[in-house]
């Protein structure tokens, strides 16, 4: 039986590198940036962006509402803040609950709730 062997070449290959400008970690988006914490620091059930990906919203379960971020700028790598909406302000039992949701690229949002049976 013939041995069977193969040479590799050493070949480097330039891979690009992302350079991250130390003042760039200042421009990362956090909660202080804005007087109360989106959705009250409950988590997230819902996340839908607009059609040309220029505006994210999030929804809440807990919280009832939903936040809009503008994400025209992502090359800056933060979302910017832009405001909270609260959903079914006497839903404090959760008896109505978001099913889908969906924006458009001037910040029109639409949804469809459920109301669910709560034992009541």
């Amino acid at each position: 039986m013939d041995d069977i062997s193969v040479k590799i070449n050493e070949i480097e290959i330039d891979v690009d590198k992302i350079d991250v400008d130390k003042n760039d970690v200042d421009k990362i988006f956090t909660f202080d940036d804005i007087g109360d914490e989106p959705h009250n620091g409950k988590p997230i059930t819902m996340i839908e962006i607009s059609p040309n990906e220029n505006y994210l919203i999030t929804y809440s379960k807990e919280d009832s509402s939903i936040a809009g971020w503008n994400v025209e700028d992502m090359d800056k790598v933060q979302l910017k803040f832009d405001q909270t909406v609260k959903i079914n302000k006497d839903n404090e039992d959760n008896e109505y609950e978001i099913e889908s949701l969906c924006v458009s690229d001037d910040k029109k949002l639409a949804y469809i709730d459920t109301r669910g049976y709560n034992g009541k």
